[in-house]
């Protein structure tokens, strides 16, 4: 990845490590992915998900489920292993970054780059899958404590 994609916008939201996502449709259509890590083990995850998704149809990225790459046994989301979270968390940027690209391609509105919490004083609003999941974490440790 060049450095120059290092930027916030590339980020992936979500991961201990500080990981990088960039995505673009070729003149084909296809999708071309790069990553990076500053953690080892996370560029290792980066490169899997690039060596499986680089070159498909954004359609056939888009529709990849954590589920579907079980076979690379990286296990599955939710089970409380960073590693695993890092690994779905830089799948479904993957997914969005593409989602966003089709959708600048067709001339529909931007998504938002980043999800948002809405705090008022009735409570904490979520904006998005990821901010959803933050609220449920975030309410569950509260909880505990």
């Amino acid at each position: 990845m060049e450095e120059t994609a290092r930027v916030d916008m590339n980020r992936v939201m979500g991961c201990t490590a500080r990981v990088w996502v960039e995505v673009k449709i070729d003149g084909e259509g296809k999708v071309r992915l790069t990553a990076d890590s500053d953690s080892e083990i996370t560029k290792g995850f980066c490169a899997c998900l690039v060596w499986v998704l680089d070159g498909l149809e954004p359609e056939e990225v888009v529709k990849v489920s954590t589920e579907d790459l079980v076979g690379l046994n990286v296990g599955l989301p939710g089970t409380g292993r960073s590693r695993v979270n890092t690994w779905h968390n830089v799948l479904v940027t993957m997914q969005k970054k593409t989602k966003q690209l089709v959708a600048e391609r067709e001339g529909k509105v931007k998504f938002e780059p980043f999800p948002s919490l809405i705090v008022t004083d009735d409570g904490v609003v979520p904006k998005g899958s990821y901010a959803e999941a933050q609220v449920s974490t975030v309410f569950y440790f509260c909880f505990i404590l």
